[in-house]
């Protein structure tokens, strides 16, 4: 649109956002029909809010604000709780001489904290984790984890994974860790086939 000598010009004006950069702030905005357009659109947006919140205008801020707390809090507990069944899981030896492993399928986990884990776990030496979660109990493909310590060099989870998941998963990483997604149906054969692999190395 064409310059305007003051705002009275544009009729309807209606900031779209807000940013502060260092001590200035950038504003976003639009005048007359455009202005009239968003409006009905933002207004459109915070009436389906409210539905899905079961607030209403007068109160929906405050219902977002007390969701985004009580979502907080419920991934504190789902932290813990997710730290508490990783740790909990024993490793088992493949054979006298052979790697440990750490194995299990999982429901409910948090994916970024038993990545976080697995990585921790193949710092200490001899042993290999293979684990795989659901974030619900309707997901059609798991997530999945697959890693070994440094030592296990003749381990390589890569293209060991890459064998198993042809037709049934897919991912990659690197020799010793490796995250992809696997069916729901086959992750107990997936695993399986991981131990049984490791047990030959």
């Amino acid at each position: 649109m064409d310059h305007a000598a003051n705002l009275e010009e544009c009729g309807f004006f209606l900031i779209t956002r807000m940013n502060r950069i260092g001590s200035d702030y950038e504003i976003n905005f639009v005048v007359s029909d455009a202005a009239n357009s968003h409006a009905i659109d933002l207004s459109s947006k915070i009436l389906k809010i409210c539905t899905e919140t079961g607030a209403n205008y007068n109160t929906v801020e405050k219902t977002v604000k007390k969701l985004k707390q009580t979502n907080i809090l419920h991934l504190k507990k789902l932290r813990k709780l997710t730290e508490d069944v990783l740790n909990n899981i024993e490793p088992e030896p493949t054979r006298n001489t052979g790697p440990c492993i750490i194995s299990g399928t999982f429901t409910g986990l948090l994916d970024e904290q038993v990545r976080e884990f697995a990585s921790r776990k193949i710092s200490e030496s001899n042993l290999v984790v293979v684990l795989a979660n659901l974030n619900s109990e309707l997901d059609s493909m798991a997530n999945v984890v697959f890693a070994r310590s440094e030592s296990l060099f003749n381990i390589d989870c890569n293209r060991m994974f890459k064998e198993i998941a042809s037709e049934c998963g897919r991912g990659g990483g690197k020799s010793n860790f490796v995250t992809g997604v696997f069916r729901r149906e086959n992750v107990g054969e997936f695993i399986s086939s991981i131990v049984r692999m490791v047990a030959t190395k």
